[in-house]
């Protein structure tokens, strides 16, 4: 007779090899007989349903994922009512189902259960806290939430600075999550000495061809460059606005700053090309974006003149 370690382990060995099938039915074959020997609220069953749920979710199967990792919750919550390590676990699982199947308040929800876990469980200002604030509000950054998430990014930073002083790598990770949200509210003079200091942390503590640092310096290249980018379009637009300059020479201007934006943009457009470890999705459509806008400009500047030379 087959054991129930064997049936575990090849289960999960299965799983990691994504042999998904035969990982599938070895580990529904383990929590039936584990159920069967132990009980269903036995740590090993809890275990062997949440790898069983863990399957299906690399297979696709959100939806009976997402019901297996709800009941063993449930348990779990039973067993331990004053939260613990292995429901946050679940919880932090359920929140990237709900997440994938657009369901990103139901995500949320799972997430701020588990702040109020940790805060239960080790006190307001534990690491534990720092993460799970951390991660909530990195959800609520990805769906445009900003004011939301701002608070929240604050407070991790703020136990991370307390708990492991001002130069650690998790101070310069909340220092980073900062200034993104502050440059997506496009406050840059806000978020630039925070990438400066996640910076300075990572070159001291990892190195300068480090993978975490070569990312640091790319948020502050790219925020150096979206300022420059946002001060020659502002030039245009004042150019534009200006009624006391005459057509024919804002046209000049105009002329001229196109060409002096379309040399940064190309700039930017060259060096993004280089930059094999970006991570910032929005930073691809900066270029064509902004050529957009100028284009834009430049169409009706040439309306304004045409009206003007009618008249």
């Amino acid at each position: 007779m087959v054991s129930l370690t064997s049936l575990y382990t090849d289960s999960v060995s299965l799983k990691v090899s994504d042999n998904l099938q035969q990982a599938e039915e070895t580990g529904l074959e383990f929590v039936e007989m584990a159920t069967r020997v132990y009980g269903k609220e036995h740590p090993d069953v809890l275990n062997g349903l949440t790898n069983l749920a863990d399957i299906r979710v690399k297979m696709g199967k959100f939806e009976d994922a997402r019901e297996i990792y709800q009941t063993t919750l449930e348990t779990h919550e039973c067993v331990q009512s004053g939260g613990s390590r292995e429901a946050s676990e679940i919880l932090k699982k359920l929140a990237l189902i709900f997440d994938r199947m657009g369901e990103p308040d139901e995500g949320m929800a799972c997430l701020e259960r588990i702040v109020e876990m940790n805060v239960n469980m080790y006190g307001e200002e534990h690491p534990e806290v720092a993460t799970s604030l951390n991660a909530l509000a990195v959800l609520r950054m990805q769906h445009r939430e900003y004011d939301l998430a701002l608070p929240m990014f604050e407070k991790s930073l703020a136990i991370r600075e307390k708990e492991y002083g001002r130069h650690h790598p998790h101070v310069a990770t909340a220092l980073n999550n900062l200034a993104v949200v502050f440059e997506k509210q496009g406050k840059y003079d806000t978020a630039q000495p925070l990438y400066e200091r996640a910076l300075d942390i990572r070159k001291t503590v990892f190195g300068a061809e480090h993978n975490k640092t070569r990312q640091s310096e790319f948020n502050l290249e790219d925020l150096q460059d979206k300022k420059l980018l946002e001060a020659c379009l502002s030039q245009t637009i004042t150019a534009i606005q200006d009624r006391q300059v005459k057509a024919e020479l804002a046209q000049e201007e105009m002329a001229d700053l196109i060409r002096t934006q379309n040399a940064v943009l190309e700039k930017i457009s060259a060096k993004r090309t280089h930059k094999l470890n970006s991570t910032r999705g929005d930073a691809s459509n900066l270029t064509s974006d902004s050529k957009k806008r100028l284009h834009i400009l430049a169409a009706r500047m040439a309306l304004k003149n045409k009206r003007s030379n009618s008249m």
